[in-house]
């Protein structure tokens, strides 16, 4: 079985949304509070070939509690995020 990839991904504006919301709060929280500018973190584990598993660790606002968790993310929505400044690499 072949792809045709003359048609459009249905998904991508989809995802480029999730993507934008997900950097939109982490960004949030970062202006609000410096320091935790480096408590929301994405963190590569595995590239699996067409998407990555990554780890996401974010510190709430108002608890300060750190909660982390294991997804899975499509190699060009990543790609998309990194290219647009939603994400930054370190």
């Amino acid at each position: 079985m072949s792809m045709d990839y003359r048609i459009p991904n249905p998904n991508k504006k989809l995802t480029e949304n999730l993507v934008r919301q997900f950097a939109e709060k982490a960004a949030k929280g970062s202006d609000e509070n410096p320091s935790s500018e480096a408590e929301n973190t994405l963190t590569v584990l595995r590239d699996n070939g067409d998407t990555y598993t990554v780890l996401v660790t974010v510190k709430d606002e108002k608890t300060g509690e750190v909660t982390q968790k294991e997804e899975t993310i499509s190699r060009q929505a990543f790609e998309d995020a990194v290219k647009n400044g939603y994400l930054e690499k370190q």
